[in-house]
């Protein structure tokens, strides 16, 4: 079993995969991607061509103890609401989840650091 921070918004997913000692990372993106600007003011809250990214990230997490999700708009919510619908066991592995901007990888495993600091993942 490891924990997984994964960082995620609208083009892509970063998966790190923590285990002691070690970071696996892996960069996901939707299959067919179309990238679309929402009007101002208006929320579209199911976007179809996530759902290939989140299948991906699905199938990428399977042996999480704990996940903690980040991202900046409405993407990272919706991946744990995927995760609610299609596959129950991992959304109860959800121990956070977290608006961030673009981080770079380092600024992420920084935030993973701080937010699994009593575990000793990074040992």
């Amino acid at each position: 079993m490891s924990a997984y921070v994964i960082w995620i918004d609208s083009a892509e997913a970063k998966v790190f995969k923590l285990k002691a000692g070690a970071v696996e990372t892996k960069h996901l993106h939707p299959h067919g991607h179309k990238h679309h600007i929402e009007p101002v003011g208006k929320k579209h809250t199911h976007h179809p061509e996530w759902e290939s990214l989140f299948k991906d990230v699905e199938t990428h997490i399977g042996d999480a103890s704990e996940i903690l999700i980040l991202g900046p708009g409405e993407a990272k919510t919706a991946f744990k609401s995927h995760l609610e619908k299609h596959a129950h066991g991992l959304a109860s592995k959800v121990v956070g989840l977290e608006t961030t901007d673009h981080p770079t990888e380092n600024q992420i495993l920084a935030h993973a650091r701080k937010f699994f600091k009593a575990s000793d993942l990074f040992s």
